[in-house]
C-alpha cells in the first residue's frame, strides 16, 4: 500500500503546534526550543513574536476561508492516542 500524503493525514492539535513552531524556527534560523519558550512566555524575542503572529494570522485567514466555503475539514483533528 503506498504511503499516504502528509496532506491527507490529520494532525493532533499538539502535532499542529509543533509544526507551527518548526516553521517559525526555520524562518528565523533559531532553535525550536527557543521558539517554544518564547511562545510560552518564558523568554522574550520581538523577532520570534512577530514570526509567530504572522503564522497565526495565516492560519486564521485559512480558517475563515474554509468556513466561508463550507470546507471545515481543516478544523478536524485526529485524536491523540498514546
Amino acid at each position: 500500500m503506498p504511503p499516504r500524503s502528509s496532506r491527507s493525514r490529520r494532525d493532533t492539535p499538539l502535532e499542529a503546534l509543533k509544526k507551527l513552531y518548526a516553521r517559525v524556527a526555520r524562518q528565523t534560523g533559531l532553535k525550536e526550543a527557543f521558539i517554544i519558550s518564547v511562545a510560552l512566555g518564558e523568554q522574550k524575542s520581538d523577532i520570534v513574536e512577530a514570526a509567530l503572529e504572522k503564522e497565526l494570522k495565516k492560519i486564521a485567514r485559512l480558517l475563515r476561508r474554509s468556513e466561508k466555503s463550507g470546507n471545515l475539514k481543516i478544523l478536524q483533528f485526529r485524536r491523540y492516542r498514546p
